[in-house]
């Protein structure tokens, strides 16, 4: 549910490789950035007000190269998400392909977490998502995993 121009659309979720690859998660989409977390340490500690338990959480421009995605993923799983995902401003000048860093670990990371799921979606087609987001709009979506179109891609190259 949501605003009437974003109702019935549909985007890849591929599943990180960390996270469990058969899901369903359903909540509140949640837009999270860096100002609302302690990074003190990784994970890092959230310090936002809105509420992320039962949420699907989005986290725009994530500082991953120093926090990686399973560690942001921990730490929105123990503020309750059900689900997890990243922005990046920068998805609009390139177009990402979804699934483009599903493989993307960094060290001190287990590259095994039962939960929260965490998935990869980045497209230019979520761009009016997330501006809707930031605009305060009430999300509420259903997410299940998608083959990521970047190993389709890859795949159909061979």
């Amino acid at each position: 549910s949501g605003p009437p121009d974003l109702l019935d659309k549909e985007f890849i979720a591929a599943p990180f490789r960390f996270s469990s690859q058969d899901f369903v998660a359903e909540g509140p989409l949640v837009l999270t950035s860096p100002p609302e977390w302690d990074y003190a340490s990784c994970p890092p500690t959230y310090k936002g007000s809105a509420p992320l338990e039962g949420a699907v959480v989005i986290f725009d421009n994530a500082p991953w190269p120093s926090c990686s995605f399973e560690m942001h993923t921990r730490a929105a799983g123990a503020w309750g998400a059900v689900a997890w995902t990243f922005w990046s401003s920068y998805v609009p000048v390139f177009d990402m392909t979804p699934g483009a860093y599903v493989n993307v670990f960094l060290p001190g990371d287990s590259r095994r977490l039962a939960s929260p799921p965490a998935f990869d979606w980045l497209t230019s087609r979520g761009v009016p998502l997330v501006d809707a987001l930031h605009a305060g709009a009430d999300v509420r979506v259903r997410v299940t995993p998608d083959e990521s179109e970047w190993a389709r891609q890859r795949a159909s190259a061979w």
